[in-house]
């Protein structure tokens, strides 16, 4: 019987030797819960009747954090340089996008223009364009 080395690197297999395989389940299935839907694209008009729960929509601090340092960003830039941002946000209906300014930044909400508010804590994703 052959042992293998006691410092020997782990080569991935191929796909078909991992069916069947819990760890090969495990990443498929942490893969799939972290990968956020297809969002919807909408106008900022019709976020003011979007119903949104009080869950936070991202798991981990990292995430959040690097949320809020781009939130802080996109709020500069929309008021200096009147900057459009993609937000990819969730309401009580389905994930959804958004391409406009952030007026301001609260600890709890951002503000779009025309007074239009979307809570931070349902917030997925900002891009600047």
């Amino acid at each position: 019987m052959m042992h293998a080395p006691k410092h020997s690197i782990a080569l991935p297999l191929p796909a078909r030797a991992l069916q069947g395989q819990p760890t090969f389940r495990l990443f498929i299935t942490r893969f799939m819960s972290t990968s956020t839907p297809t969002p919807i694209v909408v106008s900022k008009e019709s976020i003011a009747s979007s119903v949104f729960p009080t869950e936070e929509v991202l798991t981990s601090a990292e995430a959040k954090k690097n949320r809020q340092i781009d939130l802080e960003k996109a709020t500069t830039l929309g008021n200096v340089e009147h900057n459009k941002i993609k937000i990819i946000f969730q309401d009580a209906e389905a994930v959804k996008q958004v391409e406009t300014t952030i007026w301001a930044t609260t600890d709890k909400r951002i503000i779009l223009k025309g007074g239009v508010v979307i809570p931070i804590n349902r917030i997925h994703q900002v891009k600047i364009l």
